[in-house]
């Protein structure tokens, strides 16, 4: 599974010297989109940036999704404070991809937490075709 922290509208240092934190991908508003292969090549995309942002991996030993939310859950819980003097306008989620046959439970205690720090929670279904 994968799972990762991105905060969009921020210019990435800002948002590194507020978490304490280096991204493992960062872009800035008005430069070229990106793509990382699996080979670790970058290929520059034809498209352009509209907002700058920042993405952190989750650790590669989490793998059920509920270790990756509980992990980033208790990363903010820890710098509610900082995710606040991120500007307004800044979006902020964890992104989490699940199969389609496992399930995510999320404690509204989580909830609130994320909700404190203005965190949302994104999560996408991966669907197995058969062939």
């Amino acid at each position: 599974m994968s799972g990762s922290l991105v905060i969009v509208g921020a210019h990435p240092a800002e948002v590194t010297a507020a978490l304490g934190l280096d991204p493992d991908r960062a872009w800035v508003a008005g430069e070229r989109n990106t793509f990382h292969l699996p080979s670790g090549d970058i290929r520059e995309l034809a498209s352009v940036s509209e907002r700058s942002g920042w993405k952190k991996f989750s650790p590669d030993d989490l793998v059920e999704p509920e270790q990756i939310v509980e992990y980033w859950v208790e990363f903010v819980r820890l710098r509610v404070s900082a995710f606040l003097t991120l500007p307004a306008a800044t979006t902020a989620s964890i992104e989490v991809l699940i199969q389609e046959n496992q399930g995510l439970d999320i404690t509204p205690e989580d909830l609130a937490t994320l909700s404190s720090a203005r965190v949302g929670l994104g999560i996408t279904v991966q669907v197995m075709s058969d062939g």
